[in-house]
C-alpha cells in the first residue's frame, strides 16, 4: 500500500576470512559508502522510470525527488504511512486517491517503453566548472573525496542518471587540472588553493605591523566580562590576537572549539578598547 518505489538490501552481518573461519564484518567502509550509494540508487532509479514510463521528476532534494504527475496531497497522505495502512485495512483507501495514483501508472504503461530521458543538466564541463568554483564543493569545507562528487553529480541529475554515467563523471571531474590531491589523499580545488596563498601571503606581508593592539589590563577585563567563561585554549587565542600586532591573525582549531565564540570575545575586547568593529562570518 505504499507507491513510493523503493528497495530493501539485506545483507549477512558475516564474512569468511583467510583462516576459513565466519567473522563479522568489518563495517566501517560500508558505511561511510552508504549515503553515497543511496544518492547513486536514486538517480539510477528515475532515469531508468523516465526512459521506461516518460514520468518526469521534480527537484532533488537529499539525493531524492518525487515524480511530477502525484499530486502533492497524495504525497503528503500517503506519507503517513501506519494511518494509511489502518485505513486501508478498516475501510480501503480513498476512491479519488487510489483513482490519482493508478491515472498516473495507466497513463504510463499505455505509452509504452520511450526514451524520455531529458538530460537537464548543465553541460558536463559547466557543472564540473561550478563543482570546482567557490561555491562548489569547496563551499563549506576544505577538501572533499571521491564519494562528495559522486553525491554531487547525482543531485544535479534531475531527471537521473545511470550508475556508469555518473561513476565517468565524477571520475573525469576529478581528474581536472584544477582539482588537486593533498598529501592525505584527499581532493581540493586549485581555486580554494589560491585563496588560502592569498590568505597567507596577506598575513606574512602584514606581520609586525603593531596594529590592533590593546593594553594588557583593558584586556583582562573585558575578558573577565564575557558572557561565558573562555576555556584556556580560547583565552589563548584571544589574548595572543590582541597583544600580537600583526595586520592579518589567523586562528586554526578544529570543528567544534568554538571559533565562534572566540570571534565574538575578540569583538568585545576590541570594542571595549575602543575599536570600530566589523564581525563578518566565514567558512
Amino acid at each position: 500500500m505504499d507507491p513510493q518505489l523503493h528497495t530493501h538490501c539485506v545483507s549477512a552481518n558475516m564474512a569468511r576470512g583467510n583462516d576459513g573461519r565466519w567473522t563479522a564484518v568489518h563495517h566501517p567502509s560500508l558505511f561511510r559508502a552508504a549515503r553515497t550509494a543511496g544518492y547513486l540508487y536514486q538517480a539510477h532509479l528515475r532515469a531508468l522510470v523516465c526512459e521506461r514510463l516518460g514520468l518526469e521528476w521534480g527537484q532533488v532534494r537529499k539525493g531524492a525527488a518525487e515524480l511530477v504527475a502525484i499530486d502533492r496531497e497524495v504525497l503528503e497522505e500517503f506519507s503517513r504511512r501506519e494511518e494509511v495502512q489502518a485505513r486501508a485495512a478498516e475501510h480501503g483507501l480513498d476512491r479519488d486517491e487510489r483513482a490519482r495514483v493508478e491515472r498516473v501508472a495507466v497513463n504510463a504503461l499505455e505509452q509504452g517503453p520511450r526514451r524520455h530521458l531529458v538530460d537537464e543538466l548543465e553541460s558536463e564541463r559547466e557543472l564540473a566548472d561550478r563543482l570546482a568554483g567557490p561555491l562548489g564543493l569547496t563551499a563549506l569545507q576544505n577538501t572533499f573525496d571521491h564519494r562528495a562528487v559522486l553525491r554531487a553529480v547525482a543531485e544535479e541529475a534531475q531527471q537521473g542518471a545511470r550508475v556508469e554515467l555518473l561513476v565517468e563523471r565524477g571520475s573525469r571531474f576529478a581528474g581536472r587540472q584544477d582539482v588537486l590531491r593533498t598529501d592525505r589523499g584527499e581532493l581540493t580545488t586549485a581555486e580554494l588553493v589560491a585563496v588560502e596563498r592569498r590568505l597567507i601571503a596577506a598575513a606574512q606581508g602584514r606581520a609586525c605591523e603593531g596594529v590592533g593592539r590593546v593594553d594588557q589590563q583593558i584586556a583582562e577585563r573585558a575578558i573577565v566580562q564575557c558572557p561565558h567563561v573562555l576555556n584556556e585554549g580560547q583565552r589563548k587565542a584571544v589574548e595572543a590576537t590582541v597583544s600580537s600586532g600583526h595586520g592579518v591573525q589567523v586562528i586554526e582549531a578544529l570543528a567544534g572549539t568554538g571559533k565562534t565564540y572566540t570571534a565574538g570575545a575578540l569583538r568585545h575586547v576590541y570594542q571595549q578598547a575602543g575599536y570600530p568593529v566589523a564581525q563578518r562570518g566565514c567558512s
